[in-house]
């Protein structure tokens, strides 16, 4: 299992908002909540917060990889996702 986190374990448990997991996958507001409340991306409850670990959206994104589930068409998104996960940009 490739761990893109390895040099950076601190970045790995950054916790992101909602909006913030919004921005980074380029999806909706709703989308990102039916995501995270469906468990599919797992989550934390902070003072009535819902707070997400940075590695869980990756998580996320190499697990609908391996189930060949298109996330985005362009792949200069998806390099650009890519490198923003692994803290290259």
């Amino acid at each position: 299992m490739d761990n893109i986190f390895y040099n950076q374990p601190d970045e790995a448990l950054r916790l992101l908002s909602v909006n913030q997991v919004r921005n980074l996958l380029k999806i909706s507001h709703s989308k990102a909540t039916r995501l995270i409340v469906s468990g599919e991306i797992k989550h934390l409850v902070i003072e009535g917060k819902i707070k997400v670990p940075k590695i869980n959206v990756w998580n996320y994104i190499r697990t609908s990889q391996n189930n060949s589930e298109e996330i985005y068409s362009d792949s200069n998104v998806k390099q650009h996702l890519l490198s923003i996960m692994k803290g290259d940009d």
